[in-house]
């Protein structure tokens, strides 16, 4: 424990903001030495004050090459369950085997993978579609050409995620989509079949009582019938004994 009066303090400088002086009368502070979000969602940090000092940003390659393969590996979730579902082994065919919308989608994406700009395509990227209907992404190609072309990459990449959404969009839009109407058209064709069985149990429920009122009248006609068999047999023998 500290016995005594307590220390005093003194204070030499007075706390500030960092500041930094972009030119041109734009003047942005922060209480740390790091500026977030100073340059498109980039953070600078600072160590000193110095004057004349140019700042440049530039992607990294490196992490532009693992979100391509993790829009790769999207892809490829969608293409295999597509190819599950449709699949026409004998005796373990897919649910949805012949189902030419699936299908069709799954060519449309399977598309996408030949985008291509002028001179470059996204075989130079790393990426390619595999004859299994996969897709795979060289990561290591992809930010080598990226660091060479930065241009024509973003080019291919920005046509490659255009392609695939305008399919997936198309596919899933809410209410309209393809799979949506789809759905909405399979739906009334079961709601039809429902209502053609309801109908036909309806026929079959009045044919039936149609058949037990008449096997109920032939049951009264055959008992008649044996009545005035016997009693013809009767008449034939009291008849007979006269004779």
């Amino acid at each position: 424990s500290v016995e005594g009066d307590a220390p005093a303090f003194t204070t030499l400088r007075e706390g500030s903001d960092a500041t930094l002086d972009l030119g041109g009368g734009v003047v942005v502070s922060s209480r740390s030495n790091t500026f977030a979000g100073l340059l498109g969602g980039s953070d600078v940090t600072v160590s000193a004050v110095e004057a004349g000092v140019t700042l440049t940003a530039a992607p990294d390659p490196k992490a532009v090459a693992k979100q391509a393969a993790g829009t790769v590996g999207a892809l490829n979730v969608v293409l295999s369950e597509i190819a599950s579902q449709t699949r026409a082994a004998v005796g373990s065919a897919g649910p949805l085997v012949g189902n030419s919308l699936l299908r069709g989608i799954q060519q449309q994406l399977a598309t996408a993978v030949s985008t291509a700009v002028p001179g470059a395509t996204l075989a130079d990227l790393g990426i390619q579609l595999t004859r299994e209907g996969t897709v795979t992404i060289d990561e290591a190609a992809f930010a080598a050409y990226a660091a060479k072309e930065p241009a024509t990459a973003k080019a291919l990449t920005t046509a490659f995620a255009e392609a695939v959404g305008a399919v997936a969009t198309t596919a899933s839009r809410t209410g309209t989509g393809l799979i949506a109407e789809a759905i909405a058209s399979s739906q009334s064709t079961v709601k039809d079949l429902d209502a053609r069985i309801a109908a036909f149990d309806d026929r079959l429920a009045r044919r039936r009582g149609a058949l037990e009122r008449q096997f109920a009248a032939l049951e009264v006609a055959l008992q008649r019938s044996q009545s005035t068999q016997k009693y013809l047999s009767g008449a034939l023998a009291n008849l007979a004994g006269a004779s």
